[in-house]
Parts: structure tokens; sequence; C-alpha cells
């Protein structure tokens, strides 16, 4: 009888582990989503499924959340999440809406496993007590008894055996569903994409599935997830940009845009995404090399907005700043307030003073994080825009001579955006 429970709790303690999902081949699978073909977090999620520009495949929810239909604590919050699982209901196809078999189709957790261990144990200690009661009331059938309960170990171990056999092809079972459904989901014709702004069609096999807390950490290495991924396809940019004349009288809407040239961190690409569309910027280009790709980390850090933004990339970002400058922008290199430039001084612009800037279309260069805009591209430039720290106010105050390619877009993106609205 001992034996038994020390099997038994063995096997209920292997189950407290980290539940591993097999592929089909009995092999683990995957732990972690392709960072561009997916979004995580309230405001992200949110904003792929309301601006429509990915095409959204699943949405995976904490299980408890997803029972509970988001009950959180954060009222905000609350609001957010069952706006994120009313709209993702409407995409749901027909017949398969909340509640549903498909939505409920979980992987089994730990826990559940764990319980169905314990329940086995249960009956194992109630067969031992039986055959103890039979044990006692004949002392000649002893031998007989002892061979009988040896049967009866075997035979539970063979039951259990058989139960673990089960749950593994529940698993297997399950898995197998959705890879058939992903291989659905691969060969459909692609789904035209909807305009900005507009929610996205009912999209054939999208499903809303509910998975542990765990396994969304595994998904996505433990980002603040705040209970949801979407599973999309990635980002849309666009290969051809316009660039109306700046020349044009009576200009009475300025377009600011920006051009990133190789930054390379997601964080800050993230933030400098949720900065422009905090200022209005009409567009970003961005070059296809040596940038940080359009992924999950730039959505969260942008709160979404990179969900709504126009973003164009950039094969030679030299030809795109010649192409600027021969339609009459303002070209502006962000550089350091110290460092010489070749434009002379009408052309070179300090953030707290800009009343000097011809009020039309502006395009801002931001460089890298490390070594800023390369030389060439400032050369390529018709002017040149800095801020002034400590240092080059000559304040006795200890300073660094730097800014963060972030921080600083947004306090030129606040002196642009104020030159080119206020029409005196």
């Amino acid at each position: 009888g001992g034996g038994r429970g020390g099997r038994g709790g063995g096997r209920g303690g292997a189950q407290r582990g980290p539940v591993m999902i097999r592929t089909l081949e009995g092999g683990p699978a995957a732990v972690e989503l392709d960072g561009e073909r997916h979004v995580y977090g309230l405001q992200p999620v949110l904003a792929a499924l309301k601006a429509g520009k990915r095409i959204p495949r699943r949405l995976l929810v904490r299980v408890d959340l997803l029972e509970s239909d988001g009950q959180v604590a954060h009222p905000r919050q609350r609001e957010l999440f069952r706006e994120v699982l009313q709209l993702a209901r409407t995409l749901l196809p027909a017949g398969s809406g909340a509640g549903s078999a498909a939505e409920k189709n979980l992987e089994q957790t730990e826990e559940e496993l764990v319980e169905r261990e314990d329940e086995g144990d249960e009956v194992e200690s109630s067969d031992e007590e039986e055959s103890s009661d039979e044990d006692d009331s004949s002392e000649s059938d002893e031998d007989d008894d002892n061979q009988s309960s040896s049967d009866e170990e075997e035979d539970d171990e063979g039951e259990l055996s058989d139960e673990e056999q089960e749950v593994d092809d529940d698993e297997r079972r399950d898995l197998e569903q959705e890879e058939d459904d992903d291989a659905d989901i691969e060969d459909d014709e692609e789904v035209d994409q909807v305009p900005t702004s507009q929610p996205a069609p009912v999209v054939p096999h999208f499903a809303i599935k509910p998975r542990t807390k765990r396994q969304l950490n595994s998904l996505t290495r433990s980002k603040p997830h705040q209970g949801l991924v979407l599973e999309c396809d990635p980002f849309p940019t666009l290969e051809e940009f316009p660039v109306p004349n700046a020349d044009e009288p009576d200009c009475e809407a300025p377009i600011l845009r920006i051009l990133v040239d190789s930054i390379t961190d997601p964080q800050n690409l993230g933030t400098v995404v949720r900065s422009s569309a905090f200022f209005g910027v009409e567009s970003l280009l961005v070059r296809k090399e040596h940038t940080s790709p359009l992924n999950a980390t730039v959505s969260k850090v942008s709160a979404g907005a990179l969900e709504y933004s126009t973003v164009y990339a950039i094969g030679s970002t030299l030809k795109c700043i010649e192409a600027h400058v021969n339609a009459g922008w303002n070209v502006l290199a962000a550089t350091p307030a110290d460092k010489p430039t070749t434009y002379g001084e009408e052309r070179t612009f300090d953030v707290s003073n800009l009343d000097s800037l011809p009020r039309k279309h502006t395009l801002l260069l931001l460089g890298s994080e490390g070594f800023g805009l390369r030389d060439h591209l400032q050369e390529a430039a018709n002017g040149a825009i800095s801020i002034r720290g400590a240092t080059d106010l000559a304040l006795s105050a200890p300073s660094l001579d730097s800014l963060n390619v972030s921080v600083a877009t947004g306090i030129l993106l606040q002196g642009l955006t104020n030159r080119l609205v206020d029409s005196e």
C-alpha cells in the first residue's frame, strides 16, 4: 500500500512542473510566438482589432478572465478587456460564438492533471482498505490474499498507466485539431485589408482560445501580456510614398513626417511611434534594413499607436531624402547642438526658437541610438535641428551631452508642431 501511494505521489509531483504540450511526433512544441505575428496587452490587442490593418487569426485569453468575462480589479482595464472580448466575438465565424466548443478547446492544465491523479489515489486507498479487511477475516488464506493484493497492485498500476495515456491522447487530439485549423488558415486565400479605423470583417477560422497564465508567459517570454495575446498577420507597411510639392501657395496644413534610420531597439522605436501619434505625425518612413522590425514589443511600447500608424518601408534612405528636398520640404537632420553643420546659420535651428523655420511640409530625420544620423544623410538634408542642454548653455550643473533618441523625438516634435500649426 505504501509503495502504491509513493508511486502515485511521484506521478502527482511530476505533474506539478510545467505542462509540456507535445507535437504529433512526440517532441516539445514551440513555446514562443513569432514577434511580428502577434500582439499582446490590452491596448495593442484592442487597437489591432479596431484598426483592421492586420488579419486576426486567434485570440488567446487567460482562462479565468475569459470565464469571468474580464473581471479585473482596475475599472478602466475591465472596460477595455470587455471591449476586446465583445469585438473579438463579432469576428467569430457563424455558429462559433462565445462559449462554443471551439472557444473552450483548452489543453489539459497542470491543475486538472493533478486533480485526476489525486482522484486515482483515493480509489487506490479504498481498494487497499477493502483488501485489508478481507485479509483479517482468514489467516489461512493469507498467502492467497497477498497474491491477490499483488495482482491488484499490478492492475491498479495498469489503470493509472491507461489514465495517463488517455490524458496524453487528449492533449494530442487537441493539438492535432489546432494544427489542422492553422493549416486551413494558411491554405485560405488572402483576406482583403480593410481601411484604417474600420473593424475587420468576420474572419474564417478565427477563434477565441483559453490559455493558462503559464502558457501565455511561455508564449510571450513573460512579457506583460495582461491576459491577452492576439495571433495575427505582420503589420503591413507600404512601399510607395507620396511626396507632395511643399512650395504650392496657400499651404493650409503642413505635413509633418519622420524618417527613422537605423533605430535598432524596439523599445525606442515604440516610443517614437507613440510620440508621433500624439503629435499628429502624418506618417513614418522606416529604413528596411538595420532597423528594428515592427514587432509585438513596438506595438506594446507604443500603447497600440502602431496599429493606427501609416508606415512606409524605405529601401534607399538617401533617395527618399532627395525626393523630399526636391519637392521643397524642410528636411531637418536631428543633430547635437555643438556639431558643426554646412547649412549656415539661417538653416540651423534650435528647437526652442523656430520662428525662422518656413511653415511648410517638414521631414524630420532621426539616426541610430549610438551614432546618430549618418554623415551622408545629414549632408543630403537642407537644414538641422537640435536641443540645447546644460552643457550647451554653459550651466555649472553636471550633465550629459546627449538624450535618448525617443526622448529627443518628443521634444523635437513638440517644437515643430507648435511652429507648423501656428498661423501667425
